[in-house]
């Protein structure tokens, strides 16, 4: 897929969005685990979208932005607790859902143009899976300085006035 070979034939229950007992536990270890570390996103709006069902800023349902976002929320959470945890609180396998939420990761940053967007959100979700990754894994520098000149390129940064 997009950061690494894939032998994955694609299932779209790949995709569907977990329970949303599950979806508002993962929502809370990111809050507990990864929000506190990384001050990327704006918590209130997050949960209201994650665990009350509301809109997610002003993007319609179904944004692929939106749906790359939830996703490496998910990766992360599950990233930042142990096995025995995971088990515990998610009732799988760490692996499994490791697996299974950066592969959907994956696939909806492809879907939201990743690339040439400039879309605040596809970004936020971009730099949350990096950040998941570099804990369970060595992480291609490459791609964080390709990452690094996007987020340079899109932003408008006025220099010191004459």
């Amino acid at each position: 897929m997009l950061f690494g070979p894939r032998s994955f034939v694609i299932n779209p229950d790949i995709l569907a969005r977990p329970s949303q007992a599950l979806v508002h536990t993962l929502c809370d270890i990111f809050a507990y685990n990864v929000d506190r570390v990384i001050k990327i996103l704006h918590m209130p709006s997050i949960r209201q979208y994650m665990q009350e069902g509301g809109p997610y800023l002003d993007y319609s349902p179904g944004t692929p932005s939106v749906e790359a976002l939830s996703f490496a929320i998910y990766h992360a959470a599950v990233t930042s607790i142990s096995e025995v945890e995971c088990r515990q609180q998610l009732g799988q396998a760490k692996s499994v859902l490791l697996a299974k939420y950066r592969f959907a990761t994956e696939v909806s940053l492809a879907n939201a143009d990743m690339v040439n967007t400039d879309d605040i959100t596809t970004l936020q979700a971009l730099v949350i899976l990096i950040v998941s990754f570099s804990i369970v894994s060595s992480f291609p520098l490459d791609l964080t300085a390709h990452c690094r000149h996007l987020f340079a390129s899109k932003t408008k940064v006025a220099g010191p006035g004459p």
